[in-house]
């Protein structure tokens, strides 16, 4: 066999070695896959029409802690002038009155499938300064975010939807195919069935899961009610994950009116 031949047979086992080491690398440093993402395309509010909004994953290998956080923003774009200023003037004013108080501020970047954007999180820091504040129907999250060239304004409540106890028919959240269910209070609905209400379920929309094996199967289904969705000129669903306190996914769904 000639030099060179063996040579060649070198480099291509070397490189071959090196792909099937990075796939198991990036393969074992996964915590989790994405199996399901179901988005309504539009949900116009005070119609009798229901949504969908589900979410499903897999675990790839086992975690002690993981924490799905969602997040329900309305569109607050400016319809002159610097679109994004009413926004960013809020931002500004509570960053700097809870900095001044060492209140916890989550700053994140999400991912739009159009765009992307900057999530600022003052649930937390709310909770710590006004515990009686009620959480379900304040504003306590903002997002500015970039949408197929265009700057929009974003301001919300870290919940499952907005106006959940109206806008939510149901909430149910799984592990391994057992599921949790919450009911809407509406027409005893709740009651009838024996189910804990929907203002029952976790509050700030934050729902935490401990002691997770691979292959774990965790899901949520929302089933959005238009009839109590408030007005708006556009709307932002966030889900973030946190594995073992770190960051994994902030994704955003835009969902028109």
């Amino acid at each position: 066999m000639e030099k060179r031949e063996i040579i060649g047979i070198l480099l291509i086992a070397v490189i071959a070695s090196t792909v099937v080491t990075y796939h198991l690398q990036s393969t074992s440093n996964t915590a989790m896959e994405i199996l399901e993402e179901k988005v309504p395309e539009r949900v116009p509010a005070g119609e009798k029409t229901t949504h969908e909004f589900s979410f499903s994953l897999v675990l790839r290998k086992s975690v002690e802690s993981l924490i799905l956080d969602f997040d329900c923003l309305l569109n607050a774009t400016a319809e002159e002038g610097d679109p994004v200023r009413v926004v960013e003037e809020a931002v500004e004013t509570i960053t700097e009155l809870f900095s001044d108080l060492s209140a916890p501020i989550t700053v994140q970047e999400i991912e739009l499938e159009t765009g992307s954007g900057t999530l600022y999180d003052f649930s937390d820091a709310f909770s710590v300064i006004a515990p009686k504040l009620p959480a379900l129907s304040s504003t306590t999250i903002y997002s500015i975010v970039e949408i197929n060239g265009s700057r929009q304004g974003f301001r919300g409540v870290s919940d499952f939807f907005s106006n959940r106890n109206l806008s939510l028919d149901s909430i149910t959240l799984s592990k391994n195919e057992v599921p949790e269910t919450y009911l809407t209070e509406q027409a005893g609905e709740a009651q009838a069935q024996g189910k804990p209400s929907v203002m029952d379920a976790p509050l700030l929309g934050r729902k935490e899961y401990q002691s997770n094996s691979e292959d774990d199967r965790l899901s949520v289904r929302l089933m959005v009610n238009s009839i109590g969705v408030p007005g708006h000129e556009g709307i932002i669903e966030v889900i973030r994950l946190t594995v073992d306190g770190e960051n994994q996914i902030s994704r955003g769904f835009i969902i028109a009116k």
